[in-house]
């Protein structure tokens, strides 16, 4: 089993039929035919489910176009490595942040970078804490930018705390709680709260860190796990609270006013840290990135 093979199933099942797929590889649909063929000879089981509306994958058949996708996307940053070696880019940093992160600071930071003397390609991947540090130590990702109070088979990874950072509560300039020095539990207890899953690195949501400030009875309307902008939109509106970062919050990339409340007792730290892997910490893409990006913080 090979993996062109493989990537050749991803790109059948993607496409929905062998048609499509011929044309996006520019290959003929007799050889898609056979490279089925021989796979299904090797694994002993049907791959793909044929259809009125085309073809799509059965449970072996999906097993296996992951593997492809693996592939293809391995091919991609390739060819992505080589165009940018031959524009003159020494080499590539892949840095995994959170959506808060992503949302405030680096915007701000891509941008020092392509205007300065950066020698390095960037790819950016926006996903979870956890994925973040899991995908630095495995490897995939080169650096990651995650809570520092993360603990996940630390031994191999190098942490470097970049700022410091806490939570608060947050509401959109027009909510009837802004304006006021300081609400009281009973009206924080009556508001309507958005819950942003798990709090990343202290592994509260957001129900059990309104129950350790006294407000047993309040309720989250709406949860989101992984995402930002939606969370904003709807705080923006005046009608809802939520737990947010502060440090994060002072530097959104965002047009909009988001007032932090008074809330006595909320005090969680929240430090973010830049992740790296011991084995790899002097690789330059990686030393420039650490360097460059402290000085960056500094100046914000």
């Amino acid at each position: 089993m090979d993996a062109k093979s493989l990537r050749l199933l991803a790109e059948i099942i993607d496409c929905g039929s062998f048609t499509r797929a011929a044309e996006a590889l520019n290959v003929t649909q007799p050889t898609l035919t056979r490279t089925i063929q021989h796979l299904e000879s090797l694994t002993g089981a049907p791959l793909l489910k044929r259809g009125r509306y085309g073809v799509s994958a059965t449970k072996l058949g999906e097993m296996m176009a992951r593997e492809g996708r693996a592939v293809r996307a391995a091919v991609g940053e390739a060819q992505s490595a080589l165009k940018q070696w031959r524009s003159g880019v020494e080499g590539q940093l892949r840095i995994g942040v959170g959506p808060m992160v992503a949302h405030s600071i680096m915007p701000r930071f891509v941008d020092h970078c392509l205007e300065a003397d950066w020698k390095f390609g960037l790819r950016i991947h926006c996903e979870g804490a956890q994925s973040i540090v899991s995908g630095v130590r495995d490897g995939r990702l080169d650096v990651g930018l995650a809570p520092a109070e993360i603990r996940y088979m630390q031994d191999e990874l190098r942490r470097d705390i970049v700022f410091s950072d806490d939570i608060g509560i947050y509401a959109g300039e027009s909510h009837p709680l802004v304006g006021r020095k300081r609400p009281t539990l009973a009206q924080f207890e009556t508001a309507s709260w958005i819950g942003n899953g798990a709090m990343a690195g202290l592994r509260k949501t957001t129900a059990t860190l309104l129950e350790d400030l006294g407000l047993k009875n309040a309720q989250t309307s709406i949860e989101f796990s992984g995402d930002l902008t939606i969370t904003l939109h709807l705080l923006a509106t005046g009608r809802y609270l939520a737990i947010l970062p502060n440090f994060l919050m002072r530097h959104l990339d965002d047009s909009r006013r988001f007032i932090r409340l008074h809330a006595p007792g909320l005090s969680f730290r929240r430090d973010i840290a830049l992740w790296s892997r011991k084995d790899m910490e002097s690789q330059p893409n990686i030393t420039a990135f650490r360097n460059r990006f402290t000085v960056f913080i500094k100046t914000i």
